[in-house]
């Protein structure tokens, strides 16, 4: 199977010219396979977030290779890096960042917009994800008269419409209560399945690495541990999860 993702000696470095260099990812190696759906856990402090954006392209690495569709997207130069960022990727993050002017027809579209589609494939690229994201209903309210499910919904939607290879989830559901955060997650692996699309989710909460495939946990850096579902439930990879985490907090 072809590899999405493929990182080879990651490190990130910051404040390089000061007394005290800070070492965030110290030499991670990662794979994210086609259709795969991997979550990234650790404490605060162990690196998720430096991963997470040099692997969304919206941090330059301090060395090492990160390579998308086996693209070397740090070789690209800005020009050719924003276009692959708006073809090949699609974000959904905890605050859902949508555009309050906007209604939630046009907020799913932007990606489509931004590429200068024809209005008629946009339309029906917006009504076919609004269709599996139970959507239909709202495309013409705006983002203020959704509640907070809707809203990482519409995100989850716009993410998908223009059909990209990688979905990053940033905390995609740490705004959520229990019943959205559920529903979210059930719609994040229907998109996954249903779409063979390669999710890659930072979070922090192991029920939502439980809908995951993979989990690698990262500490000071480095990638420490991965625990992989194989045919074990939903239910039992998140017990598992949970025994995982205990152990690092001992």
């Amino acid at each position: 199977m072809k590899n999405v993702i493929e990182v080879n000696n990651l490190t990130q470095v910051y404040g390089q010219k000061t007394n005290k260099p800070y070492k965030a990812l110290k030499g991670i190696d990662l794979q994210v396979a086609n259709g795969e759906f991997v979550a990234i856990m650790g404490p605060s402090g162990s690196g998720k977030s430096s991963l997470l954006n040099v692997l969304a392209t919206l941090q330059a690495p301090t060395s090492g290779t990160v390579k998308v569709n086996n693209q070397d997207i740090w070789q690209l130069n800005d020009k050719n890096l924003a276009k692959f960022r708006g073809e090949t990727l699609g974000f959904i993050f905890q605050e859902y960042n949508l555009i309050e002017s906007l209604n939630v027809f046009d907020n799913i579209a932007l990606p489509l917009s931004l590429q200068k589609i024809k209005k008629a494939q946009i339309k029906k690229a917006v009504h076919l994800v609004a269709k599996q994201l139970n959507l239909t209903e709202q495309l013409n309210k705006f983002p203020t008269e959704l509640s907070g499910g809707q809203k990482q919904r519409v995100a989850a939607a716009r993410a998908l419409v223009h059909q990209p290879s990688l979905i990053f989830g940033d905390e995609p559901t740490g705004a959520l209560d229990s019943n959205n955060a559920r529903e979210m997650m059930n719609y994040l692996s229907a998109i996954n399945m249903e779409n063979n699309i390669s999710i890659l989710m930072v979070t922090h909460d192991a029920f939502s690495a439980s809908f995951a495939q993979k989990i690698h946990f990262l500490s000071d850096g480095q990638i420490v541990q991965t625990l992989e579902r194989h045919n074990a439930s939903r239910e039992d990879f998140y017990r598992d999860v949970l025994t995982t985490l205990g152990n690092f907090n001992e």
